[in-house]
């Protein structure tokens, strides 16, 4: 259910996994793409209700005539900001537009290739290199129904966005053994373009693993045994074929180094 809610604060802070912390924004919390392998699920109350902060962008407006200028904002956390509910509330945009009226630097998170992404080029190429787009490359439907990775609707739309001069990494992130074909999606991608991974993170009996081999048990069953043996163990062949593969590739980069 989508609940229309009012927000006292608009930058919370998130805490990866390799220390220190990062300000992030979020006008929506719950998120539409329901990404079986998210950490959030951990989270009982999260996506139980889609809840939309309409009053957003005021309170930014208020937290950034305070906020250090050089600080980047990052956009998307408790949500994928680009989910197709903004298409109707626009809250995103409205968010790059108060930063970009202070001057703030900001990192949009998406996985999304929704038409309210698109319908915002304009104002990406506005913003220019105070603005970076991080493309997720583990949308679950899209890997689904495109067997060619080369062809993944997000990758065309990272080269889309490089030929516009808008600053993009993309993140395979979680790198799903048998499902994703990095290097061919690397090999898809432009040559200067900065790419990410990091391995699938599970612990045993927990809610974002039985959400995961529900998934499995509907569309990869021939990978239940992988991954099961992957959630046991720890350990992760394929990830660790792509850390020797890549070792020595600058561009690419494994996001929580050795965790």
């Amino acid at each position: 259910m989508i609940q229309e809610i009012t927000c006292k604060t608009a930058i919370d802070y998130e805490y990866p996994p390799d220390g220190g912390s990062v300000p992030v924004v979020d006008a929506y919390d719950g998120c539409q793409l329901r990404c079986a392998y998210c950490f959030q699920w951990e989270n009982q109350p999260w996506n139980k209700d889609l809840l939309v902060k309409t009053n957003l962008p005021e309170v930014l407006t208020r937290e950034l005539e305070t906020w250090e200028p050089t600080t980047t904002l990052f956009v998307g956390s408790r949500s994928d900001p680009y989910m197709p509910l903004e298409a109707r509330y626009r809250l995103t945009r409205q968010i790059l537009q108060v930063a970009h009226a202070r001057g703030v630097p900001c990192y949009i998170s998406t996985k999304s290739d929704a038409p309210a992404f698109f319908d915002d080029l304009p104002l990406f190429c506005e913003y220019r290199d105070k603005l970076t787009i991080g493309l997720g490359q583990a949308n679950l439907r899209h890997l689904r129904t495109r067997p060619d990775p080369r062809s993944l609707p997000n990758l065309r739309t990272a080269r889309r966005l490089a030929e516009l001069g808008i600053p993009t990494q993309v993140f395979i992130t979680p790198v799903l053994p048998g499902i994703t074909d990095v290097p061919a999606m690397i090999g898809a991608l432009p040559e200067d373009m900065p790419v990410r991974l990091d391995k699938l993170r599970l612990t045993a009996g927990s809610v974002g693993e039985k959400k995961l081999f529900r998934y499995l048990r509907r569309y990869y069953p021939e990978l239940q045994a992988r991954y099961r043996a992957l959630v046991d163990t720890g350990t992760d062949p394929y990830y660790e074929q792509l850390r020797a593969r890549y070792q020595a590739e600058p561009r690419v980069q494994f996001v929580f180094g050795l965790s």
